[in-house]
């Protein structure tokens, strides 16, 4: 039987979601490649301050300030940016008993924190989506660490092309062609001609030749063409445990003589 990936994309929902009338709380936890190479996202180690003796005698104001407003501010000391860009000196968080993800803070207590960074000196929010335990801290270290040839660009021309319509342009890397009992994998390249955000793709495909079926493995964004720029997204499907096998289309189609040929012969132009 043939291993399984998931292609479908993990989503980040770093603020409150509401679920019908019950105002239920639920929350999909952002994958750790995206959430290091996203520009936009940090996690932090902070610690919610022990009050002063002032806010001591202001705390009985501040809780009853919290029931009227349904939220509440913590200073807050960050001890360890793990990824990203992250400085506040605040945060602010609802009750938990409010039914939108609420959390409730503790004085003294050390957080993992995964936010979009704020203006200086605003503060951010907190909720029981976006605080994370330290497998998932372990996780993020990890994958800073790991070397990443997927995210290296490709020279220009180094791969022949394979198709080409007026919304892009597909190469692919023949002589990287690897195999195993369960089909043949390559890298493809694909490079935009739009004006969007993401200007080039690269991805790694497996392919059942006989059934005519592939599945994407990896798949990796970038802000130029020839995968250069910025990585603005990057997610191993091959580590999310389940995929869905697909029929091949008309570019993934004029792979096959190039992939599929036993024993392989690989085109270089």
């Amino acid at each position: 039987m043939k291993p399984t990936f998931s292609i479908r994309l993990g989503v980040a929902i770093l603020g409150l979601v509401m679920a019908g009338s019950a105002s239920a709380c639920s929350c999909k936890q952002i994958g750790v490649e995206n959430l290091v190479l996203d520009k936009q996202l940090a996690l932090a180690k902070i610690v919610v301050a022990p009050p002063t003796p002032t806010e001591r005698m202001v705390s009985l104001f501040d809780s009853l300030k919290a029931i009227f407003s349904g939220s509440r501010t913590y200073p807050v000391k960050v001890l360890e940016v793990i990824t990203g860009q992250y400085e506040t000196k605040a945060i602010t968080a609802r009750a938990s008993g409010s039914g939108d993800c609420g959390v409730d803070l503790r004085r003294g207590q050390t957080y993992y924190h995964l936010a979009s960074p704020a203006a200086s000196g605003e503060p951010l929010h907190a909720s029981v989506c976006n605080l994370v335990d330290e497998e998932y801290v372990r996780q993020v270290k990890a994958y800073k660490q790991r070397p990443k040839p997927e995210l290296s660009p490709v020279p220009p021309d180094s791969w022949p092309e394979v198709f080409r319509d007026d919304k892009q342009t597909v190469h692919a890397d023949y002589r990287g062609v690897t195999s195993d009992a369960h089909g043949r994998y390559i890298w493809i390249l694909r490079n935009f001609t739009g004006d969007g955000r993401i200007k080039s793709e690269k991805s790694q495909l497996q392919i059942a030749c006989k059934d005519r079926q592939y599945n994407v493995v990896s798949r990796h964004e970038f802000s130029e063409i020839n995968a250069g720029g910025d990585v603005i997204s990057s997610v191993n499907l091959s580590e999310r445990g389940s995929y869905t096998w697909l029929s091949t289309t008309s570019d993934v189609e004029r792979l096959l003589p190039g992939v599929c040929s036993d024993p392989l012969k690989r085109p270089t132009s």
